[in-house]
């Protein structure tokens, strides 16, 4: 089952800060060991979600922001002989 795109928006969005904000609160055990930094790596790997939100962002302002008159350009002209 997926959510739309504002939805989608705001959660990944969300996710990204909250994982953030964790590693930042659990900085010095995500570091005191080979295998924490390793699981840090792993839930830094957040850029996934960030990624997402960056999409769904440029999504909403191409559909917001769109031209009112399409864009016509020139046609091809022949020459004649």
């Amino acid at each position: 089952m997926g959510v739309s795109t504002g939805p989608s928006l705001m959660l990944s969005g969300t996710l990204v800060v909250l994982c953030f904000a964790g590693m930042q609160m659990y900085r010095v055990q995500l570091a005191s060991s080979e295998y924490m930094t390793i699981l840090g790596g792993f839930v830094g790997s957040v850029f996934i979600f960030s990624m997402v939100a960056l999409y769904y962002i440029n999504k909403i302002s191409q559909t917001k922001y769109q031209a009112a008159v399409p864009v016509q350009t020139p046609k091809s002209q022949k020459k004649k002989r």
